[in-house]
């Protein structure tokens, strides 16, 4: 029986949340396993109603697969209740989950399909973790989904990447609106410096949507793109980093105007990892 504790990363997310200071006072630390499954949590988010939204995915030791993972706990880390997604022959992984007006969550995140192939995934969910609906979206390759967010008409936008559409000579940025229910709308891809540009996070304007991410091929770029509410671009830049490898993992847009990047880049000689403040 093999027993996984995440707790370090459930910590710093957490302590994060509640305290905003350079010096977080740490609020607690929960231990949360599975008999003989390997707990992997990507996301964390405030449930509308109070406590946390966690999800993620467990990895069977006996078949292999991987599960999507969503689990509710209050304000001391207790868990309320969890809930596992599974479809037979395929993995999934989940990379985002968000609250909705509604009370209930949306998620996103890839099933993978085959060896080379995956297609996006999107979830809606009630407040208590049953699924409402659910879609698959993509072509013949590799499409991935990386952040999601409901727009005031309750429609979704979604960012991510794809090997199926574009350029076809790697990744490319992919953004992918739905209605409430699902249906797609449209969907817009972007090429930028390189043979791989992936958007992973984010937000809504007051006049479009805001997306960061990599773009990379013999160097390395962290990019802001903003496109109008019809996808269409708007302006993009770039920001070239020194090393081997650079993630942006989420995006904030300051109160007074500018954004906030935070990731890592990797050295030849070590992992940093950073917050990047662009005004």
């Amino acid at each position: 029986m093999l027993k996984l504790s995440f707790r370090l990363f459930l910590s710093i997310c957490i302590s994060g949340l509640i305290v905003q200071s350079l010096k977080a006072q740490l609020s607690f630390q929960k231990n949360i396993h599975a008999d003989d499954r390997l707990i992997i949590p990507s996301t964390i988010q405030l449930a509308p109603e109070g406590g946390y939204i966690l999800t993620g995915e467990t990895y069977d030791l006996a078949s292999l697969n991987h599960d999507l993972l969503l689990i509710r706990m209050d304000f001391e880390g207790d868990v309320l209740w969890s809930k596992r997604f599974t479809e037979a022959n395929f993995d999934e992984e989940a990379t985002k989950i968000r609250p909705t007006r509604d009370g209930g969550y949306i998620l996103c995140g890839h099933q993978i399909t085959g060896r080379q192939s995956a297609a996006i995934l999107i979830v809606k969910l009630s407040r208590s973790g049953t699924i409402e609906w659910s879609g698959s979206y993509g072509g013949t390759q590799k499409e991935k989904a990386y952040d999601i967010l409901e727009d005031p008409d309750g429609s979704f936008i979604l960012a991510g990447s794809t090997t199926s559409h574009g350029s076809r000579n790697g990744a490319d940025i992919y953004l992918l609106k739905t209605d409430s229910r699902g249906r797609l709308i449209w969907s817009k891809t972007y090429g930028f410096h390189g043979s791989n540009s992936e958007a992973y996070a984010l937000e809504r304007l007051s006049d479009g949507y805001i997306l960061a991410g990599v773009s990379s091929s013999n160097t390395h770029h962290a990019f802001l793109m903003k496109v109008g509410f019809d996808g269409k671009q708007v302006w993009n830049k770039y920001y070239t980093f020194k090393g081997n490898r650079v993630k942006i993992n989420d995006l904030a847009i300051k109160p007074g105007g500018g954004f906030v990047l935070a990731g890592w880049q990797e050295s030849s000689q070590s992992l940093q990892k950073s917050a990047i403040i662009l005004d």
